[in-house]
């Protein structure tokens, strides 16, 4: 398992992972570690432009506003049920600290 990907390979595991190939079987295919495709798929590697999940449960703008109630002071509880708890407390935190939805701006 010593393979290097390149960017083609990386954006090619983000484009199978959505259309529904498990990250092992990936990590099998490429002679990578199961790590190594998380990293791919989540972005903290060839960060690129990684493909966006049609799971997401909050739109750019949402994403936005709860930057913005954090910059206010506004505690993660608060902001989920400001969003009427549409995403957990925990999703929130992720969000504020940039670790969710790292694509918006």
């Amino acid at each position: 398992m010593n393979c290097k990907l390149t960017s083609q390979d990386a954006e090619l595991i983000r484009v199978f992972h959505e259309f529904g190939i498990s990250k092992p079987k990936l990590a099998q295919e490429y002679g990578v570690h199961l790590d190594t495709i998380r990293n791919v798929v989540n972005g903290k590697s060839f960060r690129g432009q990684p493909v966006r999940s049609k799971k997401r449960k909050l739109t750019d703008d949402q994403v936005r506003q709860v930057h913005s109630w954090a910059a206010e002071g506004l505690g993660e509880v608060r902001i989920a049920k400001k969003l009427d708890n549409i995403v957990a407390r925990s999703t929130v935190r992720q969000v504020i600290n940039r670790q969710s939805y790292r694509d918006v701006t």
